[in-house]
């Protein structure tokens, strides 16, 4: 019995001063604002009023409590190191490669969305607004292929036998981060997504791939609830140009000019119960010409021409989109997501509009010329002021 209590007693001690290590660690980082150990390989640049941090290889622990929900997951990297269990939890970390402008409260990292919940806190933000990979779109194919890990067969071996079934694959990966912002979204949050149908013809067969429907069935699957949507009429250089033959009827096709942008809200309507938040909606109030015009299902806007980086096409949507869409669904201070970030355009219409962000992108290179296009923007509009 006396044998049992000392164990007991150590253990108790042993919890306690990892305790005190997890609480001195928080202080430490939210006195500086900073991520500091001795084992990241980090650099600070001071310029005025931003602080710009590079994190390499941040590992970051999904049990470990942070000191704010947009830092979620890297303060606390040295701590979970040096737990005893951390050989455990070894397959649970993650590394990651973050770019952080804490003024701004910026956040941007290459990472795995079908992860977030490891480096984002659990009901943390209060909008999504995203345009994920298309599936059946040619350019996404080798990424949704790898994604997939090798169980979408190479597009030689495409059949209309079975293509329903690999357009379902791909979708089973995008369903993933859809439940993963479940768990990140708040109470209220809303989530926008732009996608589009696809039309390819396999083995000689034309064939509609409806992207806009089956993720919204994906997000309804996840939790979510669907909200009336927007129709993105894109303009076109060829305003008449249709799929088939001539002017001959039966074998035409129907030009798919609008996308979709699809609206879902978590649980019930957003509440505004604090002071600073109401003074925020009010400071956040649009017109009655921009209600008028963004509040109607059809908008017209010109698409923005395809990036190219490093020999391939990155898809980019025109900055006007996001820019309604968090000025819609968003007040001033709120923290917005783009779970595929791309070339950032998300993240630039949140600093502009004096949102805090997170963008996650998955690929390297298109990472750093987001953050090139985010940073230069940054040091723009510290110029001006």
């Amino acid at each position: 019995m006396k044998r049992k209590l000392i164990i007991k007693n150590k253990f108790k001690n042993r919890k306690k001063q990892r305790h005190t290590y997890y609480k001195n660690n928080n202080n430490s980082s939210s006195n500086n604002n900073t991520i500091i150990s001795s084992s990241d390989e980090q650099k600070l640049y001071n310029q005025k009023n931003y602080d710009i941090i590079t994190n390499n290889d941040i590992i970051n622990d999904s049990d470990s409590s942070s000191s704010s929900d947009i830092n979620s997951g890297s303060e606390n990297s040295s701590s979970s190191s040096s737990s005893e269990n951390s050989s455990e939890n070894e397959n649970e970390n993650e590394k990651i490669k973050e770019v952080k402008i804490e003024q701004k409260g910026i956040r941007i990292c290459i990472f795995d969305s079908q992860n977030l919940s490891r480096i984002i806190s659990k009901d943390s933000i209060n909008l999504v607004v995203t345009s994920p990979p298309y599936p059946m779109i040619e350019m996404w194919d080798e990424l949704f292929r790898g994604l997939s890990m090798q169980q979408i067969p190479p597009v030689e071996l495409w059949h209309h036998s079975n293509i329903m079934e690999i357009f379902e694959q791909m979708h089973l990966i995008l369903d993933r981060v859809w439940n993963q912002l479940f768990y990140v979204v708040k109470e209220g949050g809303i989530v926008a997504i732009n996608i589009g149908d696809a039309t390819r013809s396999i083995s000689q067969r034309f064939h509609l791939f409806p992207n806009g429907a089956r993720t919204t069935m994906g997000m309804i699957k996840a939790g979510f609830t669907p909200l009336p949507n927007i129709y993105w009429k894109k303009s076109t250089n060829k305003p008449n140009s249709f799929l088939g033959s001539g002017f001959l009827p039966v074998n035409a096709y129907v030009t798919i000019d609008c996308e979709h942008i699809l609206l879902f809200r978590k649980g019930n309507k957003r509440k505004f119960t604090f002071s600073e938040d109401i003074l925020n909606r009010q400071n956040s109030k649009f017109t009655k010409e921009q209600r008028n015009l963004w509040f109607s299902q059809i908008w017209s806007i010109p698409g923005s021409r395809q990036q190219k980086i490093n020999n391939k096409k990155v898809a980019a949507f025109n900055m006007e989109i996001p820019k309604r869409l968090i000025q819609m669904y968003s007040i001033i201070g709120d923290i917005v997501l783009d779970p595929f970030m791309g070339t950032g355009n998300t993240l630039l219409a949140a600093i502009e509009l004096q949102r805090q962000g997170i963008g996650i992108e998955i690929n390297e290179a298109v990472f750093h010329f987001a953050e090139h296009l985010i940073l230069n923007f940054v040091n723009k509009e510290k110029k001006n002021k």
